[in-house]
């Protein structure tokens, strides 16, 4: 492989995957908030997570390719690491977009709050 390739590979699958992800956006539009930002943190975790390959150290590539290909080729050298990576990062995503709800909803409640009862003086 030339030194030119990994570079260029990686930035054509962000460039294609930022694609796939503002298309994906307003594919889910119509749905409500926490629903939109649950699928598209499950996308961006799935597609952007990079793992190293087992035969290439200095290399990386996203790690739900790294478990599937080691999954099925039973080679077993990064599976359990990829598959821990994926897990731990949609563990932070998911912690992520719950907080950032419960969040929302409390600004959504001091709003209406606010507008039910305004302060007179």
């Amino acid at each position: 492989m030339e030194a030119w390739e990994y570079p260029l590979a990686w930035a054509a699958y962000v460039i294609a995957g930022v694609g796939l992800g503002g298309l994906l956006w307003l594919a889910f539009a119509k749905l409500g908030w926490t629903t939109r930002a649950w699928l598209m943190g499950s996308y961006l975790v799935l597609a952007f997570t990079p793992w190293k390959l087992a035969g290439y150290p200095d290399h990386m590539a996203p790690a739900v390719l790294v478990l599937a290909m080691d999954v099925l080729l039973k080679e077993g050298g990064n599976t359990l690491e990829g598959g821990l990576v994926l897990v731990i990062s949609y563990g932070v995503m998911l912690l992520s977009v719950m907080l950032m709800s419960v969040r929302r909803s409390k600004q959504k409640a001091a709003e209406s709050s606010e507008k039910d009862h305004p302060d007179t003086e």
